[in-house]
């Protein structure tokens, strides 16, 4: 004869119970992170770019690799990344930057302008910070 004992099933319902809880938050969570996307796009002459900023790490992507094997020389990577640096955020968000067209000079100046735009509409207060910076 088996016998159940009611103390199980109450374990089994409390972590069942929990488990519901855990998705309704991963869920909430899932909707507040899409919330939090950012998408502006930037030009200069020929060369296109749109950003989009998303809380993170502090990874940044150009057309789906990483920044350094994108922009080979430093200084680029630099004027591109001088928004994030100047706004002080370098590990709070992750950038993903698509470019087109134009020559590397203008594919930075664009990509800049699309980050330094998302930036703005993610924290207003930065617009005076960037004009006083010339970006």
């Amino acid at each position: 004869m088996n016998y159940i004992d009611p103390s199980d099933e109450i374990r089994e319902r409390q972590l069942f119970e929990k488990m519901a809880e855990l998705q309704k938050e991963d869920e909430d969570q899932r909707k507040k992170t899409l919330s939090d996307k950012f998408f502006c796009g930037g030009r200069r002459k020929t060369a296109h770019a749109m950003a989009i900023v998303s809380p993170g790490r502090g990874i940044v992507k150009v057309n789906h690799v990483p920044i350094y094997k994108y922009f080979h020389e430093q200084c680029d990577r630099s004027m591109i990344l001088q928004p994030i640096d100047i706004a002080k955020i370098a590990c709070v968000v992750d950038v993903s930057l698509f470019v087109r067209g134009g020559g590397i000079s203008a594919q930075t100046q664009a990509c800049q302008m699309a980050l330094a735009r998302c930036l703005i509409k993610r924290n207003p207060f930065l617009k005076t910070l960037f004009k006083k910076c010339k970006i």
